[in-house]
C-alpha cells in the first residue's frame, strides 16, 4: 500500500477500513472470490481513488487479468505518477495483455523518471533477450549487476537463461 493510499483509507469509517483489511488479508492468501465479496461490501462513497484501485490492481494480478491491471494502473499512474512500482506494473501487466512492444515503451517512460530504481533496467534486459538482442541485455545488465541481489536474481530467471554464462564471468 502507498503511502497516499494509506493517508486515503486512514480517513474512513472504521468499518470501511475493516473491509478493507479483510480483503487485503483474502488476497495475501490468493483468495480472489472472497475479496470481492467483501470489496461488494463498501459503500459506493468508499469506492474509487487510490485505495479502492490499489485493491482492484492487486485483486487483478492475483486473477491474471493483464488488461484489467493495464487499465487500472492507468487510472492509478493519473492519480500518483511517482510512484514507480505502478509503472512497472503497468508494464508487467501490458506485456501480458497487449505485448512486448507497449511494455517496453512504459519501462524506457519508467526509466526516465526513475533513473536509479534497477528493477526498470533489469526488465528491460529481459525483454531484450526475449527480442533476441542479447548484446543490449548484456549492456543493461552490467550498469546494475553489482547491486545486492541483481546477480543471483538474474542467474535465476528464465528469460535471461542465454546469458548466463555471460553472467556467471
Amino acid at each position: 500500500m502507498t503511502d497516499q493510499s494509506r493517508k486515503e483509507l486512514e480517513a474512513y469509517p472504521e468499518p470501511v477500513r475493516w473491509n478493507y483489511q479483510q480483503a487485503d488479508g483474502y488476497l495475501d492468501l490468493g483468495m480472489a472470490d472472497e475479496a470481492h465479496h467483501v470489496l461488494d461490501k463498501i459503500p459506493e462513497k468508499f469506492l474509487g481513488g487510490i485505495v479502492y484501485d490499489e485493491f482492484l490492481l492487486r485483486l487483478a494480478f492475483v486473477e491474471e487479468d493483464w488488461s484489467a491491471a493495464a487499465r487500472t494502473c492507468e487510472r492509478l499512474l493519473a492519480l500518483v505518477p511517482e510512484n514507480a512500482t505502478f509503472w512497472i506494473q503497468y508494464a508487467y501487466a501490458s506485456r501480458r495483455s497487449t505485448g512486448l512492444e507497449k511494455a517496453e515503451r512504459i519501462l524506457f517512460e519508467a526509466q526516465r523518471r526513475f533513473p536509479d530504481e534497477s528493477i526498470i533496467p533489469y526488465n528491460l534486459a529481459c525483454y531484450a533477450v526475449v527480442r533476441g538482442d542479447h548484446k543490449r541485455a548484456l549492456t543493461g545488465l552490467k550498469a546494475i549487476i553489482h547491486q545486492p541481489g541483481i546477480l543471483q536474481m538474474a542467474l535465476e530467471d528464465d528469460d535471461l537463461e542465454p546469458l548466463w554464462s555471460e553472467l556467471g564471468e
